[in-house]
Parts: structure tokens; sequence; C-alpha cells
């Protein structure tokens, strides 16, 4: 499948601008997403997503977000990529995942569009 050109430009929803009102806007998620750094936290969420989202001081909407894994309203409401990434990594999903949601498609069909080649690496040929 081939993925539509991006407009390239700032308007939405082909991007979202991460400036100071978007972090305040995302503190909450943000420091949510970061808590998933801790070994702990992953298991407990993993284990019991709605008892350790009900320990946090997020809103309703944006537990609804995570437990949907909702990726392009976390994304649109502060959270941080890198921050939106840890919590996909507790499912073992990454970047891929993030933007493939974003685009409407299958993490795979974003990948097939991204093809990505290291080089240049001793033992890396592919």
């Amino acid at each position: 499948m081939s993925l539509p050109v991006p407009a390239f430009d700032l308007s939405p929803p082909g991007s979202i601008l991460y400036d100071g009102p978007m972090a305040s806007l995302g503190m909450r998620l943000n420091r949510f997403g970061q808590s998933m750094k801790i070994a702990g936290n992953r298991d407990a969420f993993k284990a019991d997503p709605e008892a350790f989202l009900a320990a946090t001081d997020l809103t309703a909407d944006e537990r609804t977000a995570v437990l949907s894994r909702d990726w392009t309203w976390l994304l649109s409401h502060g959270g941080h990529l890198q921050a939106m990434a840890r919590i996909a990594a507790v499912d073992g999903q990454y970047l891929f995942h993030l933007a493939a949601h974003m685009c409407g498609v299958t993490a795979e069909e974003m990948q097939a569009a991204c093809p990505r080649r290291v080089s240049g690496l001793d033992g890396l040929d592919g």
C-alpha cells in the first residue's frame, strides 16, 4: 500500500505542534508515560490497567484514551511522543504503531511505507 504524501505544513491534522501550552496541557499524561520507565509500574499497569489508572491524577478522558491506546488523541492533547511511546512499549508497540494510528493504517503498512536500512555498521546489513 502506498500512503499519500503528507501535506508538509503545520496545519492540523497533519502536524501537532508541541509547544509550551501543549506541554502544560499534557503534564499529567507525560508524567504517566514517564512512569512506565519503572518495571514495577509497567507490571502493575499490565496486570490491572483500570486500577493502576485510578490511582493516577489523569482525567476521565485521559484514562479512556490511555486504555483505548488512542495515540492520536493523546498526542493532540499534550502527550509527548517519547512519553506516549513508553506506554506503547508496555504492549510491545513502538513508534510505527503510533504513526500508523494517526494515518489510519496498520503498523505493517506504515513500516512498509517507511523502509529503513542500516548500513555502514559491521554485521548489520539490512
